[in-house]
């Protein structure tokens, strides 16, 4: 998209003195002499044992082994949130990373800073990424980032209840089908919920299963909100406030702490029975739950009038300030980051998809399938891919809607009709005072 950066608030000066921002990140030929250095923000700890951070980590040593020119600088750089406000404050201080790893719906909102990376990648690179994974990758037609961690919601199921309620372990094919899975799997005396939920830190659950019934959160031209034109916005979240109050959906909501962790352990604890969440997260979970004396099973989320679910996680982008000894070292380790082996690796270690299509068949993919069968359905859900909304204004947005959300689940009595009405309202009113 041709236009302005306006996304960068004047106030972001203040910021450009962050952490990490006064690195030598535009030096391709500095202290360690004529090596090419590749600045790379991500948002995991570099002396990560586990996950996505182990994975790039390790990905970098091998790569640099192979590459003695270059040097791969990874730094974390926080949350989703905080790498993109700090990456505005790079911008503004005209010192940016080479790459960055960012939120997909981030993409646009640096895409006018971000480089075609058509114009560095091989073009039999860039076709063998997943098409599902790409929508959010490609803005007005210009691939402005390549998929790394990417993810969908998918219904997680404790194999142990299912079976105990007498269920298929196939998995509930619709939401009406998914709230009898439900109370099958209740147990009050016991402590036990068929169903434990959060929204996510953006609104992303509700978002899917908005999806499913048909319905949008935004016109394709960015200016109109259109997610209270859709009945099950409301209803969904009527719905589990009285399954709150029936005892078959636990609520994170009622309780204090961080919703997500308090809800992973009870799946772990063997006091839920389904929830819906990441797909990254599976690898984690399976784990945990063979420990603890079940085996997780994967399910597509219920559909209501239809499959659909939307894909979640990080691109990365490359910028365009950098010199061009940065960014052929960059694309050339981006090359790297999505051969077979490396895309492999990542999905068995975290969960997130293989990005790729020819890796599908790699080894360790097929090994990690054979130890874990139903990880094929999150495959097989991919055709379903729903893009998110590719707006600046989308932090705004979900923060609102969040807001509402978490108030309905916090005081089940409260009218979720009216709290959905009053963000599309709030939301309307941040996109006509910023217009993409």
């Amino acid at each position: 998209m041709k236009r302005v950066f306006c996304s960068i608030l004047a106030g972001l000066m203040m910021l450009s003195m962050f952490t990490g921002c006064s690195s030598s990140q535009n030096s391709s030929a500095a202290a360690d002499g004529e090596k090419t250095v590749v600045e790379l923000w991500t948002v995991w700890k570099t002396d990560a044992e586990t996950g996505s951070g182990k994975v790039l980590r390790e990905a970098a040593e091998e790569f640099m082994a192979q590459n003695p020119d270059i040097v791969i600088n990874i730094s974390n750089q926080g949350g989703y949130d905080d790498i993109a406000e700090k990456l505005e404050a790079s911008i503004v201080a005209k010192n940016p990373p080479t790459l960055a790893t960012v939120e997909e719906t981030h993409v646009q909102r640096f895409s006018p800073v971000a480089a075609d990376l058509s114009q560095y990648l091989p073009a039999e690179v860039i076709d063998n990424y997943v098409d599902g994974l790409m929508h959010t990758c490609t803005i007005d037609g210009v691939v402005k980032a390549v998929p790394f961690g990417r993810s969908s919601t998918i219904l997680y199921m404790n194999k142990n209840l299912v079976e105990a309620a007498g269920l298929s372990t196939d998995g509930p094919k619709t939401w009406e089908e998914f709230y009898q899975y439900a109370e099958a799997m209740s147990d009050p005396e016991n402590g036990v919920y068929g169903w434990g939920q959060d929204f996510d830190t953006d609104a992303w659950i509700w978002e899917s299963m908005l999806y499913s019934y048909g319905g949008e959160i935004i016109s394709d031209d960015l200016k109109t909100v259109l997610f209270d034109e859709t009945p099950a916005s409301y209803e969904i979240v009527e719905t589990m406030q009285d399954m709150a109050d029936a005892g078959t959906l636990f609520n994170p909501y009622s309780m204090q702490g961080e919703a997500w962790d308090i809800l992973k352990s009870k799946f772990i604890e063997g006091k839920i029975g389904m929830l819906i969440t990441s797909i990254a997260s599976s690898s984690e979970i399976q784990r945990l739950g063979r420990e603890n004396g079940f085996e997780t099973v994967l399910a597509f989320q219920p559909m209501g009038t239809e499959y659909s679910v939307p894909t979640g996680g990080n691109n990365i982008i490359m910028f365009e300030s950098a010199s061009d000894a940065e960014k052929e070292a960059a694309a050339k380790f981006l090359e790297f980051l999505a051969s077979d082996e490396i895309a492999a690796k990542h999905n068995q270690e975290t969960g997130y998809f293989p990005v790729t299509e020819t890796s599908m068949e790699h080894s360790i993919v097929q090994e990690h399938l054979a130890d874990f069968p139903s990880y094929q359905r999150a495959l097989d859900q991919l055709q379903y891919a729903h893009s998110r909304p590719m707006t600046k204004n989308w932090k705004n947005m979900y923060t609102v809607i969040l807001d509402e959300l978490k108030a309905c689940m916090t005081d089940t009595s409260a009218d979720a009709k009216a709290a959905i009405e009053s963000a599309a309202e709030k939301c309307q009113k941040i996109l006509d005072e910023n217009p993409d």
